[in-house]
């Protein structure tokens, strides 16, 4: 008996092992070796492992072009530049947002490896410094824009916002280009506020927003309304000037709720960015984009290759891990059981 114990114990931990093993090697299942050929010509390109994916979209995700290394958010033009190098080098193929909105609806197909690039507030930067890098590569990409905060109507000024932001003529002469496509951030629902008489705050867009003056928070109705007019606002204001339809919302702080959702598909709004972490397959029903976090200082070639092997290939959560260790060790527990029932009920029939 104690033979059999330490055997279906060591048994136990060797699938623990094997468990970890396969968590391991997973990330590099997608994964091949960088040709010879791309590592001549790209001499400076890391020794890294392109990861290899077909009928899925891998969305990135950028804020700020600057010089601020020390800012969240931000990253300066040379690494953008080497993110787009990569992309290049690595064989990854940017799409733009009509193919990736196809894509979801299921009316066309995308290239293996496809990608897409989007930018979050609208900051001027992305005209003075990622805007002529995407013109050098040829790749298309997405600029959520706040819409309230153009130079036309300071409402950046009056929300204590220093970084500039990008004019209508600015974001005429992009949409012409047909790289970028301009997309809604909101009007004005980018900044929190108190939600109650302590003073907590949350993001407007999905809070009741707290009056100090008068004492009292907004009614469900008063919520509504609010939110209904910002989101028509910004999609109204930015078809008036770039002439187009406007489709995707990128929810500020990636914060949503079912409310948000529904007026804004009330509005006119089909396909909403969110700031959870993944890759994204053609689906039913609401579209809740996935996409990886690129823009920061620290996000090297390696660190921004690693995160898209890790989306790709995710290693099986501990809970998984954890509940299949349990099953087996139940299983264990009532094997023994029955074989000490099975003895005792051989001993008790012995003549």
């Amino acid at each position: 008996m104690r033979r059999f114990n330490a055997l279906t114990h060591s048994l136990a931990v060797l699938s623990f092992l094997l468990l970890l093993l396969c968590a391991g090697f997973s990330s590099d299942i997608h994964a091949r070796r960088l040709s010879d050929e791309a590592m001549t010509a790209s001499p400076g390109m890391p020794d890294i492992f392109p990861p290899r994916y077909h009928d899925r979209v891998i969305v990135l995700m950028y804020h700020q072009i600057g010089f601020q290394h020390q800012r969240r958010g931000v990253i300066p033009p040379e690494l953008f530049d080497a993110h787009m190098l990569y992309l290049k080098q690595m064989g990854f193929k940017p799409i733009s947002r009509s193919l990736f909105e196809d894509f979801l609806d299921r009316k066309a197909k995308v290239p293996n490896n496809a990608i897409l690039i989007t930018f979050d507030d609208g900051y001027e930067s992305f005209y003075k410094y990622a805007y002529p890098i995407l013109k050098k590569y040829r790749f298309p990409a997405i600029d959520f824009v706040i819409v309230g905060y153009t130079p036309n109507f300071g409402i950046a000024l009056a929300r204590k916002v220093s970084v500039p932001h990008l004019s209508w003529a600015e974001m005429e002469e992009m949409e012409r280009s047909g790289l970028v496509s301009i997309e809604s951030h909101t009007f004005d629902s980018h900044y929190y506020a108190p939600v109650d008489k302590l003073g907590r705050k949350r993001p407007v867009l999905i809070s009741r927003v707290y009056d100090p003056k008068i004492g009292k928070q907004e009614s469900e109705d008063e919520y509504e309304r609010r939110v209904w007019c910002d989101l028509w606002l910004a999609k109204s204001l930015l078809e008036e000037h770039l002439h187009k339809q406007i489709t995707s919302l990128c929810f500020p702080y990636g914060a949503y709720n079912s409310t948000v959702i529904k007026l804004a598909r009330d509005v006119g709004y089909r396909y909403f960015y969110t700031v959870r972490s993944g890759v994204n397959r053609p689906g039913r029903g609401i579209a809740l984009i996935k996409r990886i976090s690129a823009g920061d200082s620290y996000i090297t070639i390696p660190e921004l290759n690693r995160r898209i092997i890790q989306v790709l290939s995710p290693a099986p959560p501990l809970l998984n891990i954890t509940a299949r260790i349990k099953a087996v060790s139940a299983r264990m527990n009532l094997t023994r059981a029955a074989r000490r029932v099975n003895a005792a009920e051989s001993k008790n029939h012995r003549p």
